[in-house]
């Protein structure tokens, strides 16, 4: 019971591969002095941090993923209307995803511990109740047996 997809994490690398190289080709300075485009950079940059940091307490957040992809294209194209409103919508759900977080990285450690309890405790089930059950089918197979006695002698 994964909540972390393959394919969450595959698009988180893919993310930071390209954060990484648009840091590296397009430095923040070369769009002049657009205000705008440096605070909404900064906002998905804090977002994409808050994402980050769900993803490691075991949150689903594919969506949320996808949706700082999309923001991030409109950063760059120059659309900041669609990507501010795209920002608001993912920062609502990471606030609304960061409070059950907590809770649910608690669940998941409890769930483990009960799969590993109940794993752990079948030898011990094991060595208590099979040599009852072996007795109690041997008594079953054979509790119509009689004992003749063969040629008397006495």
């Amino acid at each position: 019971m994964k909540l972390i997809k393959k394919n969450t994490v595959a698009l988180l690398l893919v993310v930071t591969a390209t954060l990484l190289l648009l840091s590296t080709s397009t430095p923040l300075w070369s769009k002049g002095s657009d205000s705008k485009y440096e605070t909404l950079y900064n906002r998905f940059l804090e977002d994409y941090i808050r994402v980050y940091e769900l993803s490691k307490k075991g949150v689903n957040v594919s969506s949320l993923v996808s949706m700082l992809k999309k923001a991030h294209e409109y950063i760059e194209k120059g659309d900041y209307s669609r990507a501010d409103s795209i920002l608001d919508n993912v920062e609502k759900e990471i606030d609304r995803l960061e409070s059950i977080a907590d809770n649910l990285m608690y669940s998941n450690i409890v769930t483990r511990i009960v799969y590993a309890v109940l794993i752990l405790s079948i030898p011990v089930l094991f060595y208590i109740l099979f040599p009852r059950l072996y007795l109690f089918l041997w008594y079953k197979t054979r509790a119509k047996w009689v004992v003749k006695k063969h040629g008397s002698t006495g």
